[in-house]
């Protein structure tokens, strides 16, 4: 995988890690700072150097394991590397999720425009619900993504779904 990788570096389809202040390749620093270097690589190495990997008689649940057998060993001999990816690809996801979700910014634009309306007074349960509920999902969806995958749009898109009904009810509560 990794020859195929540097073969499509080297013809130009995938971008190869940047060098550094320090004049070194390092992929801890491409993936807490510049992930987004990752992310417009990720789709031609999955597709033109991993899927190739598939052996003509091996189904997909078998290439599945044999993938997940190879990725548990990346994370077990980089540990450090993971978790330059888990920070990267988080940072990615929450950036994404909030600056690029537009329901959700008109309604936090709304918000902080009625911050001085007062709410009716006392806590109700539904909004803690409504706070666990979405933090549950978010969350959950979020976290999933960040150590599985790369954070495409798509499933950014899906975790951030529920985030505008946190700013919307502190709307609907003044304006009430």
């Amino acid at each position: 995988m990794l020859a195929r990788r540097a073969g499509l570096e080297a013809a130009g389809a995938a971008i190869a890690i940047p060098v550094n202040s320090t004049g070194k390749r390092s992929f801890i620093s491409v993936a807490i700072f510049y992930f987004d270097v990752l992310a417009r690589t990720h789709d031609p190495v999955l597709w033109d150097a991993i899927a190739p990997q598939q052996r003509p008689d091996e189904d997909w649940p078998a290439f599945n394991r044999r993938l997940q057998r190879f990725a548990i060993a990346v994370v077990r001999n980089a540990p450090v590397s993971y978790a330059a990816w888990i920070l990267g690809a988080s940072s990615r996801l929450i950036g994404h999720a909030l600056v690029l979700n537009p329901s959700f910014l008109a309604a936090a634009a709304a918000l902080l425009l009625l911050a001085r309306r007062k709410a009716p007074g006392g806590a109700p349960a539904d909004r803690r619900v409504l706070i666990v509920l979405v933090g549950a999902y978010t969350v959950g969806t979020g976290v999933l993504t960040v150590l599985i995958t790369y954070p495409a749009s798509r499933y950014v898109d899906s975790a951030a779904m529920l985030l505008a009904a946190l700013p919307f009810y502190g709307v609907l509560r003044r304006l009430g």
